[in-house]
């Protein structure tokens, strides 16, 4: 089972984030990028991808209906961190929650998605 949780602080992060391994992408000013959200919290994101951007950088952070601007809050390598402008609801990260995938475990699923965007190649 998914282990999906509310919107309540644990560990370092404000917020306690949530396996959401999902198709998405992201834009900028001057592009548009596949990713994966890997997991999602009220006030972030980690993604994965290709071409991701900088560190401080502006973007939106769009998968299954949710969208939402902030700023790279860490980069390492094909993953980065993301820092919401605001708060997520609790029923914005549900809505996600709920359409993440159902009998593969997050890890599956996110080297399912790594291969599909030719990460994993």
């Amino acid at each position: 089972m998914l282990d999906f949780g509310r919107c309540g602080g644990g560990g370092r992060r404000k917020a306690r984030r949530i396996g959401a391994p999902l198709l998405g992408h992201y834009t900028t000013v001057l592009k548009r990028r596949s990713i994966v959200l890997v997991d999602l919290s009220c006030t972030g994101a980690r993604i994965r991808g290709n071409d991701l951007p900088a560190l401080d950088e502006e973007l939106v952070v769009h998968a299954e209906g949710l969208s939402a601007f902030g700023a790279v809050a860490w980069s390492d390598a094909d993953e980065c961190g993301i820092r919401f402008d605001l708060p997520l609801d609790a029923t914005e990260v549900e809505k996600v929650r709920e359409k993440a995938p159902r009998g593969m475990s997050p890890q599956a699923r996110a080297a399912f998605d790594d291969w599909n965007l030719g990460v994993a190649r």
